[in-house]
């Protein structure tokens, strides 16, 4: 059977092997799979007698950045006649139009002290080391991301049931469907249509405790953050899922809509909804990608993302209607929005002065 190859290039006069970036694969038995590597610089060999230049990057940059103040130290080789890159909010693959797009913008980076004041979620940072001719000699390009974990900005409303449909559809042919499991959800004190989901992928995932596999993970809190303030356009923030299952690098999520807005594409009609006080996200609705992967997947494939809220999470965003002890009861949908004219049979919220329970009308 004829395979296909990248072939190194040898550098006239120089002694050097050149293999460009994803040239080598590398199998791991415990998937049964080749996986692609050498994703960032690729690898050169330089032979006995060959002329060394000086043309490495480095920096340490950590995945999760818990402030929004990020500082790192750049070094680079002095064989380079200049180094232009920057950071760029969004996920952005380490291919060669990037890296090309990056250089053209000719936006210098001096090498020491990097100092970034970023908002929330996901970033790329782009380091391109150009020869006295203005080429591009070398690169490293890394994904990290954003959070500030104000911890006094939310409450804790209650729990929901989690059932993978993220890993699930992503690595379906590894990661079998497995059971639901608890999951504290957090609501915003000040924006109530603001939740999210505490660590849905740590211990009690099954995953973690059925499959003897790789499951790295992060030792602090992260957060799937989804916003419901437009019950009608429900969406996934771009949320770090803090595990890394298959060296591929953390895993990112967001909704498929405000994934395609970020590249300038329409965003679609694939949004999510919060009906009757369950936020659900249709087939196909969602984005996956890992940090170290150039790939995103689409998944949420089988539907399962779907969360019924606690009860007590419309309740207490009604406002109280008194005046002077009982009142007339006041009904409410399961969202918290007042309903004047209940139907017969349905599902409310019933308030009369501080008291409210669920009733069928």
């Amino acid at each position: 059977m004829e395979r296909g190859c990248l072939q190194g290039v040898w550098q006239a006069g120089g002694g050097i092997i050149t293999f460009p970036r994803n040239a080598f694969s590398a199998y791991i038995d415990i998937y049964g799979e080749w996986m692609l590597t050498s994703f960032n610089d690729g690898v050169r060999i330089a032979l006995p007698g060959a002329k060394i230049t000086d043309y490495s990057i480095h920096y340490s940059l950590d995945f999760c950045q818990v402030s929004s103040d990020v500082e790192f130290t750049l070094t680079y080789g002095a064989s380079a006649a200049k180094a232009v890159g920057g950071v760029y909010k969004g996920f952005y693959a380490g291919s060669e139009e990037n890296i090309a797009s990056v250089a053209k913008t000719d936006k210098e980076l001096t090498g020491g002290e990097q100092s970034y004041s970023l908002s929330d979620g996901m970033y790329t940072f782009f380091v391109i080391l150009l020869d006295a001719d203005g080429n591009v000699a070398a690169s490293k390009v890394s994904n990290f991301f954003v959070y500030n974990d104000d911890k006094s900005a939310w409450e804790d409303i209650g729990t929901v049931d989690y059932s993978d449909d993220i890993y699930g559809s992503a690595y379906e042919s590894v990661i079998p469907f497995t059971q639901s499991h608890k999951v504290i959800i957090e609501r915003n004190i000040k924006n109530t249509g603001l939740y999210r989901l505490k660590n849905p992928y740590y211990t009690s995932w099954e995953y973690y405790t059925r499959f003897n596999l790789h499951l790295d993970r992060h030792y602090h809190t992260h957060y799937i953050e989804i916003d419901a303030s437009d019950p009608d356009k429900v969406v996934m923030r771009s949320s770090n899922l803090g595990v890394n299952v298959t060296f591929a690098g953390y895993g990112i999520v967001e909704s498929l809509p405000t994934f395609n807005e970020s590249l300038g594409r329409p965003a679609g009609d694939l949004y999510g909804t919060l009906k009757n006080g369950v936020i659900s996200f249709p087939a196909n609705s969602l984005v996956f990608y890992e940090h170290g992967n150039p790939n995103a997947y689409v998944v949420n494939r089988n539907a399962r993302m779907n969360f019924v809220l606690p009860a007590t999470s419309a309740i207490e965003s009604v406002e109280e209607d008194t005046e002077g002890g009982m009142s007339a009861p006041v009904y409410y949908d399961l969202t918290g929005r007042v309903t004047a004219n209940p139907v017969k049979g349905s599902l409310y919220i019933k308030r009369i002065g501080s008291k409210a329970e669920k009733v069928v009308f």
